[in-house]
């Protein structure tokens, strides 16, 4: 009832600025289903519907609020509206949006090299657009290249990238109509590029960075400002990477999440600064308190392994009632045969249009590849070059085809702990769980050993990557690619193209 009447307000007595300004108020205050449900309503606003330029900037905060509330369908979905629209209309600054989504989205499905080519070409378009808030949009868009870049340790490239971000917000005159927006860019562009060149050994330059860093001035506390300890911790400055953790650590307390992940890497960073600088005594307390939001950590994901395993049980039991139904089905097909013989001439024709409508929906999927991210920083480095150690010996062995790889057996090989193995995956992997992470390598490596074995039954195809339950292969195959693995042999044959 709530919904509808949302629904209702917007799209028939409000005005579009004002729905707006409803929907956005409740985006930036963190209540991102609300805020999907005004945005959802703005599509069928009045002025929506007569202006691409307003369906654009709904279908992009869409995009948004999707992203961050993982609803990857829905995400796919208003991404390939909005870049089909924005191509329509010759509207290069959402076209760039679209393409700076579909390009993280590739990045993270381990498409690298055309993720980074739809990246690239967004900042092109960004670059040579001409709106009001064009430079914080470029800004944002070479944070995201330059993490990127980090992630595949391409340091040449983010040094690069940097520097171009700090040209960007020093000599930049685009950017919008939020006050000090182009401060807190440039002191962001300025501790990314100071990172980047301790990172280097280039210390002299980094230390340059931090001076023109400091000089920025921006009246209270920038939440982006903790992009400098990497910095600070680095060359020694211990006092001045506590102050930061400090405030990191007030601005948490007002948001009221004091358990969480935040909280844990802010106070693990001051333990370490108060280490630092001698001050062993407040040092050791604030480890009390890691270890403490660790174990608060520990019972969240106890609780989350739970969930998991009621999770297979119900797979498991929809997996005998498949085969249970299998059976009946096989049965009365044979006194349908004769039936369906007669009908095969208009089915012939229903099977074209399923399949145009399937290939429709691989396309997109194939353009966009979903799991997310967003546009968020990564906070701690460690964490970060664990995954690609984990990612990286996983690929190259193939451990993924060991059907009997779980969770304990991952993290006994690497020697880490399984809290710590759940958030590196769920944080870095796109996937929400070993499990999905796992399978989706699978499904890949499936698809390449249907390519180069065509006359391989899908039992010896199931059991080639590790899962040697057909029904399971048939499930999983089709969670990811969205058609069944028979569907997908026939879409790639030569004799249905």
């Amino acid at each position: 009832m709530k919904t509808l009447f949302i629904f209702l307000i917007i799209s028939v007595s409000s005005s579009f600025s004002t729905g707006k300004r409803q929907a956005d108020s409740l985006y930036n205050n963190m209540q991102f289903r609300e805020a999907y449900e005004v945005y959802y309503g703005l599509l069928d606003n009045y002025e929506v519907k007569k202006d691409n330029e307003k369906k654009l900037v709904v279908l992009n905060d869409l995009c948004d609020v999707c992203d961050v509330l993982s609803r990857k369908t829905e995400l796919m979905s208003y991404l390939q509206q909005m870049l089909d629209l924005s191509i329509a209309t010759g509207n290069d600054y959402y076209q760039s949006l679209a393409l700076m989504m579909l390009g993280k989205n590739l990045y993270y499905e381990g498409d690298k090299a055309r993720g980074f080519s739809y990246l690239e070409h967004a900042v092109k378009l960004m670059e040579n657009t001409d709106r009001h808030d064009k430079d914080h949009i470029l800004h944002s868009q070479l944070n995201v290249l330059s993490t990127l870049y980090h992630k595949d340790m391409n340091y040449e490239k983010a040094l690069e990238t940097d520097r171009w971000n700090v040209r960007v917000t020093t000599e930049g005159t685009r950017w919008g109509v939020y006050p000090q927006i182009q401060q807190q860019d440039q002191r962001t562009a300025l501790a990314k590029l100071a990172k980047t060149l301790v990172i280097m050994g280039c210390e002299a330059e980094a230390d340059q960075a931090y001076q023109q860093w400091k000089e920025v001035e921006i009246d209270g506390f920038n939440v982006r400002d903790y992009f400098i300890v990497d910095y600070l911790s680095a060359r020694g400055k211990f006092k001045e990477a506590a102050d930061i953790y400090e405030s990191l650590i007030g601005q948490i307390k007002v948001h009221g999440d004091t358990l969480g992940d935040m909280m844990h890497y802010a106070k693990k960073g001051l333990a370490d600064a108060c280490k630092g600088m001698g001050d062993f005594e407040h040092a050791t307390a604030l480890y009390e308190q890691v270890l403490e939001i660790s174990d608060s950590l520990q019972a969240r994901q106890t609780r989350s392994n739970a969930l998991e395993l009621a999770a297979l049980y119900e797979t498991q039991e929809k997996d005998k009632q498949l085969a249970q139904q299998r059976i009946r089905f096989t049965v009365i097909g044979g006194i349908l045969i004769v039936v369906l013989l007669l009908l095969a001439g208009i089915l012939y024709y229903t099977h074209i249009i399923r399949k145009k409508n399937r290939l429709m929906r691989q396309a997109i999927d194939d353009f966009a590849k979903a799991q997310a991210a967003a546009d968020a920083e990564p906070v701690i480095d460690d964490h970060q070059m664990l995954f690609q150690r984990i990612d990286r010996r996983i690929d190259e062995e193939k451990l993924f085809l060991n059907p009997d790889l779980n969770r304990d057996s991952l993290c006994e090989l690497f020697g880490i702990d399984k809290n710590r193995m759940g958030q590196v995956i769920k944080a870095y992997s796109d996937s929400d769980n070993l499990s999905a992470y796992l399978n989706r390598k699978r499904m890949q490596y499936a698809v390449v050993q249907m390519r180069e074995h065509p006359n391989w039954k899908m039992q010896a195809i199931a059991e080639s990557c590790g899962i040697p339950s057909i029904s399971s292969f048939n499930r999983i195959f089709k969670q990811v690619y969205g058609m069944s693995p028979t569907d997908y042999i026939h879409k790639d044959s030569p004799r249905h193209s």
